[in-house]
């Protein structure tokens, strides 16, 4: 009973969705599954008259064109209500597999350096998120990230002090950092005409990996 307990706990969030998703696949594809009832506003009888040979088993009566199409409209809503739903479960699971690594085999053996802004909830400070992935088949350990500013050709550099590096990410793992970007631009003179801005980070063994620089505009979301 008890490993049953340690199991649930360890990996409730994967059955509740994995339930869920089974639910929504199941309701799509009832959706799906046409219907043996004639649409509203047809009505099928046997016909006394064989004028037809096609048409000697069944003769259709119809009835006004709003009394057909109505309930074809409805479906239509129905069906994109439901593909919606699945979509949204399909990336719940794909969020949770990344995050575990399910899928990291997947992925190109190599080290991933993704970067993106975001805006500070409480005081709209603007925030860089920069996110490490080592999907190589060995640990590596990554000095702390360098920011640069670029104003065309030009380009400024400037270090990142953070406390957790050196860090060592192990293969399959990844972290991400927050780094306020605003105070470098109040800090230094000038730099407020840099409005393209980039991170790089390298390894123990002399690696560097290097981001694309991006407008400081280009902002995703709020983060906490």
């Amino acid at each position: 009973m008890s490993r049953m307990m340690e199991f649930w706990k360890k990996n409730r969030i994967f059955i509740i969705t994995l339930f869920i998703s089974v639910f929504l696949i199941n309701l799509c594809a009832r959706m799906f599954m046409p219907s043996d009832e004639p649409p509203a506003g047809m009505q099928v009888v046997q016909s006394d008259n064989y004028g037809d040979a096609r048409d000697k088993d069944l003769k259709i009566i119809t009835g006004e064109d709003v009394r057909v199409n109505a309930p074809v409209e409805k479906k239509r809503g129905n069906s994109f209500l439901q593909l919606l739903l699945l979509a949204m479960a399909l990336i719940l699971i794909a969020k949770y597999g990344f995050r575990k690594g399910w899928f990291s085999h997947l992925l190109p053996k190599v080290v991933i350096l993704r970067i993106s802004l975001h805006r500070k909830r409480s005081n709209a400070r603007l925030l860089m998120r920069i996110s490490v992935y080592n999907n190589t088949p060995q640990s590596k350990t990554f000095s702390a990230p360098h920011l640069f500013f670029k104003r065309g050709k030009d380009t400024r550099n400037f270090a990142v002090k953070n406390e957790l590096f050196p860090l060592t990410l192990p293969t399959g793992s990844s972290h991400s950092i927050l780094i306020d970007v605003d105070q470098f631009w109040e800090k230094v003179a000038g730099l407020n005409l840099y409005k393209r801005i980039g991170a790089s980070i390298e390894t123990s063994t002399g690696e560097s990996y290097r981001s694309l620089a991006i407008p400081k505009w280009l902002v995703l979301g709020k983060v906490g």
